[in-house]
C-alpha cells in the first residue's frame, strides 16, 4: 500500500506580481530548444508539472528522493485540491495538506522516495487536480532495482566538491550550492565532465528534478570519447522566496549520476528600508482649515510609501486645545507595501468665533504620522483652524 504524509512544514510562496517561470519558454528545456536532454514539462490548469520522474537505478533497497515541484504558470491563484498516489508501498510522497492555494508564479513542492525492492523496473503515478479542472493531472513515476555492485547506484563515490567517477566519466563536482539568488533573475554553475576511460561514454539523458534549476551546454544523445571533455550549464531562476532544493541527474551507458543543486530565492533591495512621504496638496508638514457655521472642513492626506520594505503606520492622531474648534482624524493605519499607500481623512468644526492654532509645547493641534520609517518615525503636521 502506498504511503501520502502530511508536512506542514514545507513553506510554500506565492508571490503576486512577479513573472512565473516557463519552462517551455527556455532553451534549456524540451519544446523551447536544443536541449533534448531536460525533463518534459506539461500543463494543467495553468500549472507547469513534470511528466515523468525518473529515479534510475538503484540496488535493492537503497532509498531514492527528488522533489516534485509544481509551478503556478497563470496570472491568478490556482487550489490545488487533490493529490493521490497510486504505486506501491515502496513509494512515499510527503506534502503540504491540501486543498493549498498557490499564488501567481508560486511553487508546490512533493517529496517523492523510491525504495526498490525487487530486480527490474519500478512504476507507479503521482496524480493532483486543481479547483474547477475536471480530471486529475498524472506524473509517472520510475525506477529501476539492481543487483549490488552492478555499478546500479545513482552516485559511484567521490567527495561532494572533489569530483566523481562514473565509470570512465568523471565529474568536477556533484554539488552545486547557487546561494541567495534575486527572485526572477538567474545565476549560472558549470561541471566539467571528462571520460578517463578508455572506451567511448554515452550521455543519453539530462534531467532536471526542479524547473527552478534547469541544465544546459550538452545536447543528448551525446557520444564522448576517451579523453574527451564537455561542460554542462545549469541555471538557477528562483520564481519565489524560498529555498530551493534539487537533483539535476546525468545518465549514460554506464548508469545514472545525480548532482545535488541547492539554492535560496531571495528579495533584492536598493534603499531597503520603508520610506513614508506625505501629500496633503501643499505643504507637507502644515494645514489650514476653516469651518462655517459648524459645517465640517474635511481634506485628505495620502500616506505613500517610496521605500523597498513594508511600511507599517501604527498610528495616526491629534490631540484637541481647549478652544472651541475640533480635528478629527481617521484611517491610514496598516502596512503599506512599496509603491503603495493609504488615505487618511482630517476634519475641522466650529460652530463659530473660532481660532485654533498647532502649539509645539502642549502638543495641540499637531498631526502625528507614526510609523516604523527610522529616518522620521513621527511625522507631524501642524494643523490650523478657523471658524466663523
Amino acid at each position: 500500500m502506498n504511503v501520502l504524509r502530511l508536512a506542514p512544514a514545507l513553506m510554500l510562496t506565492g508571490c503576486l506580481g512577479l513573472e512565473a517561470f516557463n519552462p517551455s519558454a527556455d532553451s534549456g528545456l524540451p519544446g523551447g530548444g536544443s536541449d533534448s536532454g531536460s525533463v518534459s514539462y506539461g500543463s494543467f490548469g495553468g500549472m507547469s508539472y513534470p511528466e515523468t520522474v525518473n529515479f534510475g537505478n538503484s540496488e535493492l533497497g537503497e532509498p531514492v528522493s527528488t522533489e516534485v515541484v509544481l509551478t503556478n504558470e497563470s496570472d491568478s491563484n490556482i487550489t490545488l485540491s487533490e493529490l493521490t498516489l497510486d504505486a506501491g508501498s515502496n513509494f512515499v510522497a510527503e506534502y503540504t495538506s491540501v486543498p493549498w492555494v498557490i499564488g501567481s508564479g508560486g511553487q508546490y513542492v512533493i517529496a517523492v522516495t523510491w525504495t526498490p525492492l525487487a530486480l527490474g523496473e519500478d512504476t507507479g503515478t503521482l496524480s493532483f487536480g486543481i479547483d474547477g479542472e475536471s480530471g486529475l493531472a498524472a506524473i509517472a513515476l520510475k525506477g529501476t532495482g539492481a543487483e549490488a555492485g552492478s555499478d546500479g547506484g545513482t552516485d559511484s563515490g567521490g567527495g561532494d566538491d572533489g569530483g566523481t567517477s562514473s565509470g570512465g566519466l568523471e565529474y568536477s563536482t556533484t554539488n552545486l550550492a547557487f546561494g541567495n539568488v534575486p527572485v526572477s533573475s538567474a545565476d549560472t554553475k558549470t561541471v566539467s565532465l571528462v571520460n578517463n576511460g578508455s572506451a567511448e561514454v554515452v550521455i543519453s539523458n539530462i534531467t532536471s528534478s526542479d524547473p527552478a534549476f534547469v541544465p544546459s551546454g550538452i545536447s543528448t544523445p551525446s557520444a564522448m570519447s576517451p579523453s574527451s571533455a564537455k561542460t554542462l550549464s545549469v541555471a538557477f531562476r528562483p520564481t519565489a522566496e524560498r529555498s530551493y532544493s534539487g537533483t539535476i541527474t546525468v545518465t549514460t551507458d554506464q548508469g545514472p549520476t545525480n548532482i545535488s543543486v541547492s539554492g535560496t530565492g531571495s528579495y533584492e533591495c536598493s534603499v531597503c528600508a520603508p520610506i513614508l512621504d506625505v501629500d496633503t496638496g501643499s505643504d507637507p508638514y502644515s494645514m489650514e482649515f476653516g469651518s462655517i457655521l459648524g459645517i465640517p472642513d474635511t481634506k485628505e492626506i495620502t500616506l505613500l510609501n517610496i521605500g523597498d520594505e513594508d511600511l507599517v503606520v501604527s498610528s495616526v492622531y491629534i490631540h484637541n486645545d481647549s478652544g472651541g474648534g475640533e480635528f478629527r482624524v481617521s484611517g491610514g493605519t496598516g502596512t503599506i507595501a512599496p509603491g503603495a499607500y493609504k488615505v487618511a481623512t482630517v476634519s475641522y468644526t466650529c460652530s463659530g468665533g473660532c481660532i485654533d492654532l498647532p502649539l509645539e509645547l502642549t502638543d495641540t493641534n499637531i498631526l502625528h504620522i507614526k510609523s516604523n520609517d527610522d529616518s522620521e518615525p513621527d511625522w507631524k503636521i501642524q494643523c490650523s483652524g478657523a471658524g466663523f
